[in-house]
């Protein structure tokens, strides 16, 4: 048995890597964009040691 049958051909993974990474930055953009968004997103983040 080979373990190579379970893994993924190196484009599929790549094409998920910037799959992945395109939708991250659609989102912090558009959360950016939009106010409520923010307050939304802040207000639902677990809190952090560098918050005041």
């Amino acid at each position: 048995m080979s373990i190579s049958k379970y893994i993924p051909p190196l484009d599929k993974v790549s094409q998920e890597v910037i799959a992945v990474l395109i939708a991250t930055v659609v989102a912090a953009w558009v959360i950016s964009q939009h106010p409520r968004l923010q307050k939304l997103v802040r207000g639902n983040s677990v809190p952090s040691p560098l918050d005041y």
